[in-house]
């Protein structure tokens, strides 16, 4: 048993190290960013930020009934923070959400969101989205692990130019993940302004 025991304390380690290991790339570049955040940003002119944004996967025509789609009808899901942070999930599992941040170009929304630190599948995502009419967005581009260029957008349209799945729906929700409680607000490399961070981190550390 005490060998077990070892065994699963040093691999435990190995996944840490392993996580903090993939975390320095992003220390090193995300303050150099639009996608840094900032809580001084109020984007609820724009988007939608009293619910989520979801994106459908099942056959054609049940969209036909879209008026009476549920959340839990669909599989991917984002909601958008007027202050510029992000929250994407699956299905209706809101607890285990990825975070990241997101900033709007005209009628174009770019996001990022990031794996947490111990995941060592992969690191981070970026999905741009097209502001439509009615409070829809539509997906326009995604890549996994660099930043998305001209060619990805390109290559992702073409490849879903007759897909629904592209195309959100909007619904309001009465409770919604608190982004204080998330593990990437806490890392000061996500942050624009290291004072900023600092006085909200005194400030969250009151408010407990």
């Amino acid at each position: 048993m005490g060998k077990i025991k070892i065994l699963n304390i040093g691999v435990l380690l190995a996944i840490l190290i392993v996580g903090c290991w993939r975390d320095a790339p992003k220390r090193l570049k995300v303050r150099e960013t639009n996608f840094c955040f900032s809580p001084n940003r109020d984007n609820s002119k724009i988007v939608q930020s009293n619910g989520v944004y979801s994106f459908y996967h099942k056959p054609h025509n049940k969209l036909e009934f879209s008026g009476r789609i549920r959340t839990s009808d669909y599989s991917e899901n984002f909601i958008f923070y007027p202050s510029g942070e992000l929250c994407r999930f699956l299905s209706t599992d809101s607890s285990y959400g990825l975070w990241g941040s997101y900033y709007i170009e005209k009628n174009t929304v770019k996001t990022q969101y990031f794996s947490p630190p111990i995941t060592v599948s992969w690191d981070r995502e970026e999905v741009w989205f097209e502001l439509m009419e009615d409070h829809r967005m539509k997906v326009i581009g995604r890549t996994w692990d660099k930043t998305l260029s001209q060619g990805d957008l390109e290559k992702y349209q073409q490849n879903n130019k007759n897909t629904d799945a592209v195309l959100s729906q909007f619904s309001k929700q009465d409770i919604l993940p608190d982004p204080n409680k998330s593990w990437l607000k806490k890392r000061k490399w996500f942050w624009c302004d290291e004072k900023e961070y600092k006085m909200w981190k005194r400030s969250f550390k009151v408010s407990k």
